[in-house]
């Protein structure tokens, strides 16, 4: 099933929310959602989100809004690790109000998902890496480079702890940001990474081929 999160239309305007396997949940009226989300706005969210699973495919609008995969993995009722493609870490600390946002909801969700053990998180520069640093046991990075070199030439380390971890035990859930592309492949609201499509693609077959997916979301 495909579930289109429309906030600002831009599915609309791309015409990819039609179809018969299509539903449209529309969160356009709700305020305090762009970046940052506020509790009001969160109680609705999860409200209008109650009869609807973590799995599936799930699309978030921009990138503004990828703070809306906390509100998926809070329905997951087992243990899980995540995986996450974008060119942030999504792990930095709120600099104004305590408020869930598209720049902390990593962090946010290491730190209040009791089901989430460890994240497998690929694309953003080395230089991010003392971003993760609090939660180096739990946090397992790819780099930006290393990344965009594919699957077949960037299993290292780094990927192949994240699965002697894992120990095939749990399942996973991927969310996609699109910032982690080129901007040859596709603009967004942030500034991106160098990543190809087909190079993203190839992950993801990966992912799918060494764990049991619940549910996918994209952003960007």
């Amino acid at each position: 099933m495909k579930l289109v999160c429309n906030f600002t239309d831009i599915y609309k305007e791309r015409n990819d929310w039609t179809g018969d396997d299509c539903t449209v949940i529309d969160f356009s009226d709700i305020e305090g959602t762009n970046g940052y989300c506020s509790d009001e706005a969160a109680g609705k969210i999860r409200d209008m989100l109650d009869a609807y699973p973590p799995s599936g495919i799930h699309y978030l609008d921009d990138g503004n809004h990828h703070y809306m995969t906390k509100f998926w993995l809070e329905k997951i009722k087992e243990p899980f690790d995540l995986v996450v493609f974008d060119h942030h870490t999504d792990m930095q600390p709120s600099a104004l109000l305590p408020m869930l946002s598209c720049g902390n909801w990593i962090l946010e969700s290491l730190n209040s998902l009791d089901n989430l053990r460890n994240v497998l998180l690929a694309g953003p520069p080395e230089s991010s890496l003392e971003e993760i640093e609090d939660f180096k046991e739990r946090v397992f990075m790819i780099n930006e480079d290393d990344a965009g070199r594919g699957p077949d030439n960037a299993l290292n380390d780094v990927y192949e702890e994240f699965r002697k971890q894992n120990g095939g035990l749990r399942p996973v859930y991927v969310s996609v940001d699109e910032d982690v592309l080129s901007g040859s492949e596709v603009r967004t609201v942030w500034d991106q990474g160098s990543m190809t499509r087909i190079c993203l693609n190839s992950w993801v077959e990966r992912i799918r081929e060494h764990f049991s997916v619940i549910g996918i979301d994209i952003c960007g």
